[in-house]
């Protein structure tokens, strides 16, 4: 048969030699049976085929392997669990604080816009202008981040079971939020300037 992986997810498998179970002398044995039908009708009939055979035989435990592999995985769970959320935490706050940069350096430029608007630009022009500003900040931050972040993933790899350390998807989805947090960051204070007066907006401190 295959190799089978007693004692963990983890651990590669032991070397193992299958003897009769006539020839064991343990007190107690396990019957293995993989059934397509509901587990519950066959747990049923294989009691009922027991006690035909011998009233006096207990059957003491039946679980699933799923049970066996959900318990032998619980502390990964938990962990997993955990770190999903202190990571939709951390994301949470780098786009706000993303949000609270990108928003800072557009009021600032409250006067720079006014004198545009004064000189005749259009809205349209100074949205692109911001956008154009915050997309350069953002690719730059993902730029360092990307290769940062795959850079230390080997650190976790020890702590993944059945998945990769580099995972495309979960990066690409927290360069997307940030993108996303970015450029609510930079329309919202972009629209409010380009709305006021071009005399108010040079008078902007």
């Amino acid at each position: 048969m295959g190799d089978v992986r007693y004692r963990g997810l983890r651990e590669a498998p032991a070397p193992m030699a299958y003897t009769a179970i006539w020839r064991q002398r343990a007190d107690s044995h396990a019957l293995v049976m993989r059934t397509s039908d509901q587990a519950a009708g066959v747990i049923a009939a294989v009691r009922r085929q027991v006690a035909s055979i011998d009233p006096a035989i207990p059957v003491l435990t039946v679980r699933k392997i799923e049970e066996y592999v959900d318990d032998n995985i619980l502390v990964d769970r938990l962990l997993a669990m955990l770190s999903e959320v202190f990571g939709a935490l951390a994301l949470l706050l780098a786009a706000v604080g993303l949000y609270g940069v990108v928003s800072h350096a557009v009021t600032r430029r409250t006067r720079e816009i006014g004198v545009r608007m004064a000189l005749g630009a259009e809205r349209g022009a100074v949205v692109w202008l911001v956008a154009r500003y915050t997309g350069a900040l953002v690719l730059a931050g993902a730029a360092l981040g990307i290769p940062a972040a795959l850079g230390l993933s080997r650190f976790v790899k020890s702590f993944l079971f059945g998945i990769q350390a580099q995972d495309a998807v979960a990066i690409a989805g927290a360069t997307v939020t940030l993108l996303i947090a970015a450029a609510i960051a930079a329309f919202v204070p972009a629209r409010r300037a380009t709305n006021l007066d071009p005399i108010v907006a040079l008078r902007h401190e």
